[in-house]
This record gives C-alpha cells, structure tokens and sequence, in this order.
C-alpha cells in the first residue's frame, strides 16, 4: 500500500512538473537562398512585436530579444541587397513611410511543447490562426508569423498580409532532443513561407 501511494504521488509530480511547460532555443543555421529583390537602394524598415506569454515553468534559453537578432540577421543574409532600418517595437502599429518598404513581424508563437502544451504561449498579433491541432503524447514544435509588407515607393500603397506556420510533431524516442529537432524544422518552414510572401508582393 505504501509503495503505491509512493507511486501515486511521482506520478502526480511529474504530472505537475511537465504540465504547461513549454522549450525555446535558438534556431540551427538556416541555409535559405538569397532572394535578389531589392537593390541598394531600396531602404526596408523592419519591425517586430512578440507577443508570447511563456509559463513560469518554462525553459526559456533564447529571449525575445536574441530571437529577434536571429531572426534579423536570417533575413538580411536573404535580402542583402537591401539596406535594412531596424525601427523599435514602437512603430509596429504606426503607418509605413512614404518611399520605404516596410517589413512587419509579429512574432504570435516560437516554442516547443509536448502534447496540448504547446497551445499555451500563442499570442494574438494579429488575425486568427489555424494551425490545427497539436498532438497529443508527441513534442510539437510550433512558429506563427503574422507578416505585413507595405511598398510605398514611386507613390504607391501597397499593403498585403499574410500568416504563417508551420506545426511539427515527433515521437519522444529522444527526448529534449526531439523537442529541438521539432523547433528547428518549424522555424525553417515558417521562415521559408515568410520569404516567399515577401517576394511574391514585388513580383
């Protein structure tokens, strides 16, 4: 009897222990190609808002801060021939300028969870997202882009929106290691739909 209550009460434990606890790292280098777009002198004004909301139980190992440095950084390596104006969080929901391109990324999830957990830390920044569900007794990764590009070059007005994801879920034969695996493969996703957004407003 007592070693059954001694059970019941691991279990119950661990049950609280993973309940609601969701892994960030950061991405693995993404090898997308450069994307020949803009030239030189096209100035891009770029912008992010992260709207995530972790739990406290959660392994947080790249903040929001180097996140979007990575992220940054991803998308001037594919669009090099652009000469980026990095705007503080502040200007996410002011107009674009007149004559500038105007990148616009609300970060609504980066994470990886295991089973329904994963629902927990999506933030709304924009539009209703339809990712489907997570599946239950596997790691899910998960990444949510809420993407708007403005061209107001040459007088024009062109404002298109787009969201993209990219949910995926792995086995647990490895653990936190299949948690990151499932990370790295939704960011890579979600970053390739983003890129092939952001050409197809100049094409």
């Amino acid at each position: 009897m007592k070693k059954l209550l001694f059970l019941l009460v691991i279990c119950g434990f661990s049950a609280n222990l993973f309940a609601q606890k969701l892994y960030v790292w950061l991405p693995e280098t993404n090898n997308t190609a450069k994307h020949p777009v803009f030239e030189q002198a096209d100035t891009v004004d770029l912008v992010f808002l992260d709207g995530r909301n972790f739990p406290t139980k959660s392994k947080v190992e790249c903040t929001s801060e180097e996140f979007i440095e990575y992220l940054t950084n991803d998308i001037q390596t594919v669009y090099q021939g652009a000469t980026f104006n990095i705007l503080p969080t502040t200007y996410y929901y002011k107009p674009p300028k007149n004559n500038h391109v105007t990148i616009k990324i609300g970060i609504a999830a980066y994470h990886a969870g295991f089973g329904a957990d994963i629902d927990v830390a999506i933030g709304a920044v924009g539009g209703q997202f339809a990712y489907g569900i997570s599946t239950k007794g596997q790691w899910n990764g998960i990444t949510l882009f809420y993407v708007q590009v403005s061209d107001m070059r040459n007088n024009s007005n062109n404002t298109q929106r787009k969201e993209v994801f990219s949910t995926i879920s792995k086995p647990n034969i490895g653990g936190y290691r299949t948690a990151k695996k499932c990370l790295n493969e939704s960011y890579a996703q979600t970053f390739n739909q983003m890129v092939f957004f952001i050409d197809s407003v100049f094409f």
